[in-house]
C-alpha cells in the first residue's frame, strides 16, 4: 500500500513536468528530459515540503534517515582484532 502510494506521487509530478514540457515544446522549444536522480531530488524536496507543514517532522524524518544510514555504514566497519 505504501510502495503504491509513493509510486503514485512519483508518477504525478512526472506527469506533471511532462505536461508542461510538452506545452513548451508545442511552442517550438526543444525538448529536455529530466535525469533520474534530478526527479529523485525533486521528489525528495516535495516530500519535505510536505513534511515542514507539521511541527517537528522534518527533524524526526531527518533523524530517521540518519540512523539508517548509519546503520549501513557501521555494516562495513570491521571488526577490532584481539591481540595476543
Amino acid at each position: 500500500e505504501q510502495l503504491e502510494a509513493a509510486q503514485a506521487k512519483a508518477s504525478s509530478t512526472t506527469s506533471h513536468l511532462r505536461k508542461a514540457e510538452r506545452k513548451l515544446v508545442e511552442g517550438g522549444k526543444k525538448p529536455f528530459f529530466l535525469k533520474k536522480s534530478d526527479q529523485r531530488i525533486l521528489d525528495i524536496a516535495k516530500r519535505y515540503e510536505e513534511l515542514k507543514g507539521s511541527k517537528g517532522k522534518v527533524e524526526e524524518a531527518v533523524a530517521k534517515r540518519r540512523k539508517k544510514n548509519a546503520q549501513k555504514d557501521h555494516r562495513y566497519v570491521p571488526y577490532a582484532r584481539r591481540s595476543a
